[in-house]
Order: structure tokens, then sequence, then C-alpha cells
């Protein structure tokens, strides 16, 4: 409902509006396609058919943010183990839910968090910086819409780190999860 009321209202964005960019992970096509009993990437293009659509000038698939996660990640790794200072293991934080029970319960366990982004905010910052540059646009001008197979990566968007400094603009300004796109999918009746 909350980005089929921004759209209601958006317009362009030489009128104020806002670029839509739409972020896929493939845990949330693979839900569409077993779903449809459809192949992935008739799952993606479904997907991507939805969200052009709707508005969207873009729908990028967010392989690459999750490669750059797993590469941040090693190299992380590699750092801490040849740094004499450093003991214990690296904590994955890709998942919110983690993070959130970490903060809250297991506060020895912070240390030990790797300082990574994760797939979805690494897509945020592709999207809010490379994206908006290449566009010629500010990153407050552009609505990223990620697509989740976790209700709790809407908690990891609305987390105060990731707006960005200079212009105030979250990286995902919305996360929808894969139960959400099949009901929309279902909603807007897409082939």
């Amino acid at each position: 409902d909350e980005f089929l009321s921004m759209l209601a209202i958006n317009q362009p964005v030489q009128q104020g509006g806002k670029v839509i960019i739409v972020s896929v992970s493939p845990q949330c096509w693979a839900s569409v396609a077993t779903k449809y009993n459809i192949s992935g990437m008739e799952a993606l293009a479904k997907i991507s058919t939805l969200f052009r659509q709707l508005g969207a000038s873009k729908v990028m698939d967010i392989v690459l943010a999750r490669d750059l996660s797993v590469v941040e990640s090693c190299a992380e790794h590699l750092q801490r183990i040849h740094d004499p200072a450093s003991t214990g293991p690296v904590l994955a934080s890709a998942c919110p839910g983690w993070v959130c029970y970490a903060e809250k319960t297991q506060h020895s366990a912070l240390p030990f968090m790797s300082a990574v982004k994760s797939p979805q905010q690494i897509a945020g910052t592709i999207v809010k910086g490379h994206v908006a540059a290449a566009m010629g646009i500010a990153p407050s001008q552009i609505y990223h819409l990620c697509l989740m197979p976790c209700f709790d990566k809407k908690l990891e968007a609305s987390r105060d780190d990731f707006v960005l400094e200079e212009s105030g603009s979250r990286e995902v300004d919305l996360v929808l999860t894969s139960a959400e796109i099949i009901e929309l999918l279902e909603k807007k009746a897409v082939d």
C-alpha cells in the first residue's frame, strides 16, 4: 500500500518527483517462480514487467551487490586474521534479525560483528551513488525499492545507519517482501 500510495502522488523528476529504481533479490524471483511454477528468468521478467508498468525506470538484480558483500567480507576476515590485536570470529551481519537480537541481548558479540553492509544496503549505495550520478540527478531524487525475502529487511532499511549524510536520503526507501510482491502481481494481474 505504501508503494502504491507513493506512485499515486509521484510526479516527473522535473516537477519534484522521483525516479523509481527497483532492486530484486534472487530469493524473491525464486519465490515467484515457485508460486507460479515458472523458471527463474520468467519470474524475473514477470517482476520486471510489473514494476515497469507501475513506473519504475530501472529494475535491477541485486547479484552484483551480493558479490561485493562477499568480497568485502573476505577482505575484512583476512584483515582480522592478520591483525594480532584481533581475537575471535567475524560474525555475519547481513541478517537484520540477528543484528537486532545481538544489539538487544548479546552485547559481547557486537565487537565481532562484520562492518560490511548487507547486499540490500550495498545496492542502496550503488543506486543512490553511482546510478544517481550516471543519471545526473541527486540521490534524493531516486525512490529505491528493494524486493527482499524477509520482513526484517524493512527494519534494516529504516535504520539511521543507512541514511546518506550528504542528501539525508535513505539508501533504500522501501522494502517489499516476496509475499507482498506476489500479492501485487495478483492485484495487478500481470502475466
